[in-house]
């Protein structure tokens, strides 16, 4: 049951910015989100299990997740890490992510200003 519900969460919880096979992919290329997707399954988050890693691995990223280690998950499937109900995204999507975040923020607000001072126009001539 626990499974089922991981994997309708990677399903659903796939960013509109990117597919979960990019973040698969991302996922398997990154050596320390493999590094801690071990350390995930093998519920070993000690100093000695940290330090058997290959080289890129990032030690104040690991270090960062071990804080949360009771909320990480390892989907079966895809291999997609979770933290509690979203996906962690690898650092090299990251940028593209939050690019386009920003550029949907953006757009809602100038939409949202033209909009409101147009209303704002209106009021001031009814005057």
């Amino acid at each position: 049951m626990a499974e089922e519900y991981v994997n309708f969460l990677c399903g659903h919880a796939v960013p509109k910015a990117m597919s979960l096979s990019e973040i698969q992919q991302a996922t398997k290329s990154d050596p320390t989100l493999q590094q801690l997707a071990k350390m995930i399954r093998s519920e070993q988050w000690n100093e000695k299990a940290a330090s058997q890693q290959d080289d890129g691995v990032d030690q104040v990223q690991l270090k960062s997740f071990s804080q949360i280690k009771d909320e990480l998950t390892v989907n079966s499937d895809t291999n997609v890490i979770l933290r509690g109900n979203r996906i962690v995204i690898p650092t090299s999507l990251q940028h593209r992510l939050l690019t386009k975040v920003i550029k949907e923020l953006l757009r809602r607000r100038s939409s949202y200003e033209r909009k409101c001072g147009s209303q704002e126009l209106r009021r001031r001539s009814c005057k």
